[in-house]
């Protein structure tokens, strides 16, 4: 059985994300803005004032204040302890062991991967976007710095040339001053030696006509010896290797097909991500200077929008912008994990699917999809349940509109209006 060809597979991964739950606009990325606007305490959509001047705009927030009163206790259950992660051992001897690996993973959630903050931000996504996701994956690509060194001698100019991940970009060398003092000094007290010494054996005297000789030769030699350099160096450090890396998925940027009940299960999962192209080529793709952005990637949703808008009166601005340079140029990415057969073995693997614009840039078999789900009310045989604020977006609803109402009334009592008819 004939595997995959590329095109079949790309085909296959636009396919999938077409029919997937969280792809362009649709019933849950409305429920979701709509989840924003009302924690926002904002009078929009149906929280928006009737179109009459002078009738009150103001928006109870219910949903806030419940998403609000629960989060620290949440976070509490979370993280009040000193080990989030714990390691069990499943033999007795291998207790310390299993210690050990303990304090690892929480130093490397809380220190090295900010962790508290990213079970924040996922609690919250859950509360009131219906689901929090976190990917977790080992981020290999490679990082470049920038050193500068000053007055290194000619040992470590080589210790530095011979380091692999160092390419020097500028090098400038000059003699080492103090060097050049302490060799003329010393020739001035080798030169006032030998006027001494020249008057003794002038005199007969034997000792100082051979010392006469040495120091002539140590002055030839302090002569003849090339003058020590020192190296102001630049150079581009290459980092390679990798660490565990964690990370916030925005709701809007998550995919998953609409046969699921769990990630784990899923027959495609996705994550359409913003990189530029020096991001890609970190991250160890090649020919990724010609690929166009892929236009069924791109998050222009109304939640992504919200989120934005908050604070910013030009949400898209930077989206809209080309850089000047073209290593900061953005491309949409999919990133897909689905089950297809792609060495034609008849049986579907997980792979790993890299793709931008009409360009795969990776396929590989991996062993799990680097997604976590946080959910708060889930529902029988959905992978989306509800969110704490879809069920106090209806009491904030009608709090707005009878406090409205109030003040509406209380403004009428207080600035009445009198009319004479005639």
């Amino acid at each position: 059985m004939a595997g995959l060809s590329d095109d079949q597979l790309k085909a296959i991964v636009d396919q999938e994300l077409r029919s997937s739950i969280g792809y362009g606009v649709g019933k849950l990325a409305n429920q979701r803005q709509r989840a924003l606007v009302y924690y926002e305490g904002l009078a929009k959509l149906d929280l928006s004032p009737p179109e009459i001047e002078g009738r009150s705009t103001v928006v109870s927030t219910d949903v806030r204040n419940v998403i609000q009163s629960v989060l620290p206790v949440l976070m509490a259950k979370f993280s009040s302890g000193e080990d989030i992660v714990e390691a069990v051992a499943k033999r007795m001897d291998k207790e310390p062991g299993a210690k050990q690996v303990s304090d690892y993973m929480n130093h490397v959630f809380y220190e090295k991967c900010n962790g508290h903050k990213i079970l924040e931000t996922a609690i919250l996504d859950t509360l009131i976007s219906k689901v929090g996701i976190i990917k977790c994956w080992w981020d290999d690509r490679t990082e470049e710095t920038r050193e500068t060194y000053k007055g290194l001698d000619d040992f470590e100019l080589a210790q530095l040339a011979d380091d692999e991940e160092v390419e020097i970009v500028s090098h400038t060398s000059y003699v080492d001053e103090e060097d050049r003092e302490q060799r003329q000094k010393a020739i001035e007290q080798l030169t006032q030696q030998l006027q001494g010494a020249t008057q003794a054996a002038q005199q007969g005297d034997q000792n100082a006509a051979q010392a006469v000789q040495q120091m002539q030769q140590q002055i030839a030699s302090i002569n003849q010896t090339p003058p020590k350099m020192l190296h102001d160096v630049d150079c581009k450090r290459s980092k390679k290797g990798g660490k565990i890396n964690l990370e916030n998925i925005p709701p809007e940027e998550f995919r998953i097909s609409r046969k699921a009940r769990s990630i784990k299960d899923a027959p495609m999962v996705g994550h359409a991500v913003r990189r530029t192209v020096s991001e890609l080529k970190s991250m160890g793709y090649k020919n990724v200077d010609a690929i166009g952005s892929d236009p069924s990637a791109q998050v222009y949703s109304g939640e992504a929008v919200e989120r934005q808008v908050y604070d910013d009166e030009q949400p898209y601005y930077n989206d809209d912008q080309t850089s000047i340079d073209d290593s900061m140029r953005i491309v949409w990415v999919n990133e897909v994990y689905l089950r297809a057969d792609r060495d034609g073995d008849g049986i579907a693997e997980l792979l790993k699917v890299t793709k931008a614009g009409d360009t795969l840039l990776d396929v590989e078999v991996v062993d799990v999809a680097p997604f976590i789900d946080l959910h708060a009310i889930t529902l029988p045989y959905r992978f989306f349940g509800m969110s704490l604020a879809d069920m106090a977006m209806e009491p904030q609803r009608i709090n707005t509109m009878i406090l409205r109402s109030v003040l509406d009334n209380l403004s009428l009592q207080v600035n009445g209006r009198y009319f004479a008819v005639n």
